[in-house]
């Protein structure tokens, strides 16, 4: 137990003074804890919680009993139903009142009643008798997590309350470890739901399925009945585990499936969710009879709702026949994100959408949020055919997969409360545990990095409504002590940034992606002199000081680390203006990339006929020379504020060039750095709207760009070389020759999509705009993939210069011919010329 940093802790507990009734007075034990005839292993547990916490606390001795003990104040425990549990007549009132697993406190002079209708309810009554009125907190799970204050006297007040959690379902799916007894503890403590494989006391077999395919039709069956498993490649395969789907328009297949369904529902009456997911792979099977089942357009973007909802409504049927009383859960993944086109979706299954390529940066509800807008175009039509929905969230395995540190339980509190609005009834985040036996490799300290953040997000499962603020502040206080003044303003900055960065995280961001919130001016080092600050305070303090470097060690791996590749792969060269469609610019603001290079802030919005220079204060007598399309304009920076800046031509989409010098203090600072010698090398691209979506355009990468979305490759005669003259940046692309190939993968046209990581069919406009200067032509080609049959097609529409001066050369390219989930461009490249400022943007 946990005895020290408690002086901080009576500012936010605030314990009553008078109390009507004593359960330990002076140390003394003055009540019993009363369980019902016939208890189950949850209620056992429920008293032996309340038994041990009160010692813990005061010190008492207090028995567990059979019997009430006329001779002490008793605390009875039961479940509303049991015929041996005896309410008084007014908390007989609250038994309406409560919902899902929640519970009701009453208390009168005949004792403290904490009862519910689900058995773990009354464990969920216990733990907030012990927290309202012990103080105790359970910040992250062992023995090192919990917090209580001692004290001699535990008293209670008059009660008589029914409490409900928001959600009926708040769930983690811990994966990739198994033994994971103290964050099993952690998660009932702090009133989630149990899942799968809990100890008895927790009850077992509460939910089951998950990726259950292999198991309702195992592979056993195939060397008497292969036709009722998947043809692949024209061969009839087994499943492997969870390699590939069994053939699911097989009625026998249906069938066994169905059957072992019930047997499992029958074999464990206990289970309270079963959720029903495919073997995990986007392999299904290439028969007629299943590819009859998908509509016309699923077939052509190789998605497949409609066959598995087809046999979700006949599981969910079936398992309904036999346990009315189970919440089965149909989800969206893989190659099925979207409503099918061929089916209804039953409204007996609850829908768990699981889209792991969603923008984690904004709530999946938030309408500004391009990127999910995919996303919540499926998630309303599954809600507008009348289904409850609880989300499947992948928050702890940002960025990249890397499972580092992320401040996220801000963004969760408020998606949640949007969640709540919605009518969601549940949640769940798939978790890597705190403890446990892991798998090799998978033990990353993701918990430990994110010890505040797991704590908070929890609390709003049970009451949306929970004031974000102070939740925080007294964890905070918990957990950092004395480090604390340094780590709240740390913690919200991150957060700051994190929020307001003009960027899209999902699952699969690369992690370079994630260093752009460190673009604005001075950030990254307000954070480390803030970690350094909390070091300090922590000094004498071991374990404090232990848990500063695990900050200071995630920090560097999720934000600084990711910095360092964001500035070495030259990402700055390219800006995004965000479009003034908000009353409050500020609102704006936050979808406009930070300009990095300059000792100020500095970031552009637009609307129709102006670009917009949004500064920071530079300081006294400060100037900063914009030269805009080859127009100069001086703006005074000395303090804060916006400046229009006249333009001919404004569209959404597409880019203007810009040059920036700041004088300062007798220095000047160009984006390039202190001291850049030409304008050309110091100037950036501005793009009105959504970044270009190619990198390198301006060539200054010479090597390889690793692992960069639409990044330019090139084959044949052509060759980056450095050019004064160049239009922009200091490089050009040279063509001497025939055939030269200039090529890049169009991934980053809005994101990965849910089809494992292959973009979805894109179907709007495209700019292809360059510069070209010399005697040479070009013509474009596109490569359109359907699964896995990819073809090349030729955009009619060449183009050719014939100019010593710079030319523009622009095709616009209309989407909407496109089938496959996959684009790539080609541009073939004849003659001797000069190549520049090369971007492909999408029109909108």
């Amino acid at each position: 137990m946990k005895k020290t940093a408690f002086c901080l802790l009576t500012v936010f507990f605030a314990f009553p003074a008078f109390a009507d009734f004593s359960l330990v007075r002076d140390g003394v034990s003055k009540c019993a804890v009363v369980r019902p005839k016939g208890a189950d292993p949850a209620e056992i547990f429920a008293a032996r919680e309340l038994s041990a916490y009160l010692k813990k606390i005061t010190g008492a001795e207090v028995n567990v009993l059979r019997r009430p003990d006329a001779q002490l104040y008793n605390i009875y425990l039961g479940t509303a139903d049991n015929p041996d549990f005896k309410l008084p007549d007014k908390a007989k009132a609250l038994i309406s009142k409560l919902q899902y697993d929640g519970f009701a406190l009453y208390s009168d002079e005949t004792g403290l009643y904490i009862f519910s209708k689900e058995k773990r309810g009354v464990l969920y009554g216990v733990y907030e008798i012990l927290k309202r009125y012990g103080g105790i907190r359970w910040i992250h799970p062992g023995e090192n997590g919990e917090y209580c204050k001692e004290k001699k006297d535990f008293s209670i007040p008059n009660l008589a309350e029914a409490d409900n959690p928001s959600f009926k379902w708040r769930c983690f799916n811990l994966i990739a470890a198994g033994a994971m007894k103290e964050t099993r503890l952690w998660m009932v403590r702090n009133k989630m739901t149990p899942g799968r494989s809990f100890e008895l006391y927790l009850d077992p077999a509460l939910d089951a399925g998950y990726e259950c395919f292999y198991r309702l039709i195992p592979d056993e069956l195939f060397k008497t009945n292969p036709e009722l498993f998947g043809l692949y490649n024209g061969k009839r395969m087994p499943q492997d585990g969870m390699a590939r789907q069994p053939c699911t328009s097989h009625p026998e297949t249906v069938r066994i499936m169905c059957e072992n369904l019930v047997k499992i529902l029958t074999a464990n009456p206990k289970i309270k969710r079963f959720i029903i997911i495919n073997n995990d792979s986007p392999s299904w099977c290439e028969c007629e009879n299943c590819k009859k089942l998908d509509t016309p357009d699923e077939a052509e973007r190789g998605q497949v709702p409609t066959r598995y909802w087809t046999l979700i409504n006949v599981l969910v049927k079936a398992g309904k026949a036999v346990a009315p009383g189970v919440d089965f859960f149909g989800t969206a993944y893989q190659t099925y994100h979207e409503y099918p086109g061929g089916v209804t979706p039953t409204r007996d299954a609850v829908f768990m959408p699981a889209y792991n390529a969603r923008c984690y940066t904004h709530s999946l509800l938030d309408e500004t949020c391009i990127h999910n807008a995919r996303f919540r175009e499926s998630l309303k039509k599954f809600q507008n055919n009348g289904m409850a929905v609880m989300t499947y969230n992948y928050y702890n395995f940002l960025p990249c997969m890397n499972r580092y540190y992320l401040p996220v339980s801000h963004r969760i509190a408020g998606e949640l409360k949007m969640f709540h609005k919605a009518g969601h009834i549940g949640w769940m985040d798939e978790v890597l545990p705190y403890d446990g036996d892991f798998l090799k490799g998978r033990d990353s300290k993701m918990w430990q990095y994110n010890v505040l953040d797991m704590y908070i997000r929890v609390q709003f499962l049970w009451d949306v409504d929970a004031d974000y603020d102070k939740v925080s502040e007294e964890a905070g206080n918990i957990y950092y002590g004395k480090a604390w003044p340094a780590m709240r303003l740390f913690r919200k900055k991150l957060i700051d940034l994190y929020e307001n960065t003009n960027a899209h995280f999902s699952m699969e961001s690369l992690m370079w992606e994630h260093g752009k919130c460190l673009t604005e001016y001075g950030s990254k080092e307000e954070l480390e002199r803030l970690l350094a600050e909390a070091g300090k305070l922590a000094e004498g303090d071991a374990e404090l000081t232990a848990r500063i470097g695990l900050d200071k060690e995630a920090f560097e791996k999720s934000f600084a680390g990711a910095y360092k590749k964001y500035v070495a792969e030259k990402m700055p060269s390219q800006v995004a203006a965000a479009k003034r469609t908000a009353k409050d610019d500020r609102d704006n603001l936050k979808y406009a990339d930070h300009v990095s290079g300059l000792p100020m802030k500095l970031q552009f919005l637009y609307d129709d006929g102006n670009l917009y220079a949004c500064h920071g204060a530079a300081g006294k007598g400060a100037v900063l020379e914009l030269i805009v399309e080859e127009k100069k304009h001086v703006i005074d920076v000395e303090k804060a504020g916006m400046t229009a800046i006249p333009l001919d031509s404004v569209v959404d989409g597409g880019v203007c060039r810009v040059a920036a010098t700041l004088t300062k203090e007798g220095r000047k600072f160009k984006w390039n750095g202190e001291n850049s010698l030409s304008d050309s090398a110091n100037t950036r691209l501005v793009s009105f709207g959504n970044l270009p979506c190619v990198v390198n355009g301006d060539f200054a990468n010479t090597g390889k760009l690793e692992r960069i979305r639409g990044s330019l490759s090139f084959a044949g005669p052509l060759k980056i070389e450095p050019d004064p003259t160049a239009r922009i940046g200091k490089n050009v692309l040279r063509v001497q020759g025939t055939n030269g190939l200039l090529m890049a993968g169009l991934e980053n046209l809005y994101g990965y999509s849910q089809n494992y990581w292959k973009p979805e069919t894109y179907k709007g406009k495209l700019a292809i705009r360059f510069y070209a200067r010399g005697d040479a032509s070009f013509s474009l080609r596109f490569r359109d993939s359907l699964g896995w049959q990819k073809q090349w097609f030729e955009y009619n529409a060449p183009r050719s210069v014939q100019s010593p001066e710079w030319t523009k050369i622009e095709w616009i390219f209309d989407g909407s011919v496109l089938k496959g989930s996959y684009l790539s461009f080609l541009m073939v490249c004849s003659g001797k010329a000069d190549i520049d400022d090369f971007q492909i943007s999408k029109v909108q």
